[in-house]
């Protein structure tokens, strides 16, 4: 059973706390987008569900155009353009070099029908976020479709408040700095100021996105997640 299902509102792999909040009432999946939740049954990695969100009444996302992977880094995806500005070690090198900080997105207008951005925010500097976010909305479709992928800092902080000497948090908060393995890496690895679920949807809904909703598309494990998505809709 695979973990990635946030392309569809179907099968989607949940932990149990997330099952829990979800038959509650108090979803940290898709916050107030939700509309109904059916629970299908459990597997060795989680809780299999079925989502409806408020975006399926825009209809389906475009087919026959291109998807992106935007600051791909070590996650290069198959089918997809992966665009990173550098060379991630002991990884396929990206299709299209393309700097978040400088840099337009070399595809045309309205051509996109989902994009990936997995910590992408995370690693560019908040003076240039408005224009990468621009550059977003320009390549992506009407209907097209959004992931955002970032660190979940209300959590994050508050476990290295409780212990300072967590270097696995120390790195999720300021990023692994090029060490101990690759420091060349060093300015490319350094984190920027993060998110919590409330601000970074605050944020993508004044870049004019719509349908914003928390997903799960790690295991389990990666209990620092902050995964939204939202959609392309032009008025009219």
């Amino acid at each position: 059973m695979p973990s990635e299902s946030f392309l569809t509102s179907t099968g989607q792999l949940v932990s149990s706390r997330d099952l829990k909040m979800l038959q509650t009432g108090l979803s940290p999946l898709c916050s107030r987008h939700l509309q109904r939740v059916q629970y299908l049954g459990s597997t060795n990695e989680g809780h299999v569900i079925v989502c409806t969100y408020c975006d399926e009444e825009a209809g389906g996302i475009p087919s026959g155009l291109v998807r992106l992977n935007l600051a791909s880094g070590s996650d290069y995806r198959p089918g997809w353009i992966n665009c990173d500005a550098v060379d991630w070690p002991g990884c396929p090198p990206p299709d299209v070099r393309w700097d978040s900080t400088s840099e337009k997105i070399p595809i045309p207008d309205a051509s996109v029908s989902e994009i990936y951005m997995g910590y992408t925010l995370l690693h560019t500097l908040p003076r240039y976020r408005p224009a990468l976010l621009r550059e977003v909305w320009r390549v992506l479709a009407h209907r097209g479709l959004l992931v955002v992928g970032e660190v979940d800092m209300a959590l994050v902080m508050a476990r290295w408040v409780a212990d300072p000497g967590d270097s696995q948090t120390a790195q999720l908060i300021w990023g692994e700095l090029g060490e101990p393995d690759h420091p060349e890496m060093h300015m490319w690895d350094t984190h920027r100021p993060g998110y919590t679920e409330t601000t970074l949807q605050q944020t993508l809904e004044a870049a004019g996105f719509s349908c914003v909703c928390r997903v799960r598309v790690h295991s389990p494990e990666v209990w620092y997640e902050l995964t939204l998505r939202a959609r392309k809709i032009v008025a009219g």
